[in-house]
């Protein structure tokens, strides 16, 4: 008991702490462990389904916002298939005209038949090329 009362006990576990908190500094993270960049980093996404848009029926709300869909939609795609996007899915809309047939391409991570992360880009846009 005594040993854990004396000042060198003490001045260990400081010097132990006080490396941890400089060894933290030194790597570029804070206390808590997060990174001092916040910029966001892109995500790799997995593509497994590349296709021709031919008719959206959609909900009114249907839409991405902050990378998550409001509302849900229904998509014919060109090989006759039909896609079901539910609400709160993973998703990015960047497709000007959703009337006109073929003029929007899905992009999607399918599991089995739910879509796990899609996006709707234009048919004309360098997305649509690569």
């Amino acid at each position: 008991m005594r040993q854990l009362l004396s000042w060198r006990t003490w001045a260990a576990i400081a010097v132990l702490l006080i490396l941890m908190t400089v060894v933290q500094l030194l790597t570029g993270r804070g206390p808590r462990g997060d990174s001092s960049n916040s910029d966001p980093q892109p995500s790799i996404r997995r593509v497994e389904t590349v296709a021709s848009v031919m008719q959206i029926q959609a909900s009114e709300a249907f839409g991405v916002v902050d990378g998550v869909t409001v509302g849900s939609a229904t998509l014919t795609l060109d090989d006759g298939r039909s896609v079901n996007i539910a609400r709160e899915t993973p998703g990015e809309i960047d497709c000007a005209d959703r009337v006109t047939p073929a003029s929007c391409v899905l992009l999607a991570d399918l599991l089995g038949e739910g879509v796990v992360w899609y996006a709707l880009v234009n048919s004309d846009g360098p997305a649509a090329r690569t």
